[in-house]
């Protein structure tokens, strides 16, 4: 769990400094597309462990499942847009 963690605030320190920095465009754009996918799969991975183990899982695990499918979503956009 602690690499998962680890892995989310690494993820999301690096779309900080995207926002913030002086990247060029095809660099935003290389971050947004790694952000995207890996927050979807984050947001997958989730959704299945959530659905096959319940009682394991709290309800609060489903905020979870929503921000990752907001973050890729986010993601997205970016590329799109």
């Amino acid at each position: 769990m602690a690499c998962s963690s680890g892995c989310c605030l690494l993820v999301g320190v690096v779309n900080l400094q995207v926002y913030f920095g002086d990247f060029n465009l095809a660099g935003s754009r290389s971050i947004a597309t790694a952000s995207a996918v890996l927050y979807a799969v984050w947001c997958v991975q989730n959704f299945q462990l959530v659905m096959a183990r319940p009682r394991q899982f709290k309800p609060l695990m489903w905020l979870n499942v929503i921000a990752c499918a907001i973050a890729a979503s986010g993601s997205a956009f970016v590329l799109v847009g």
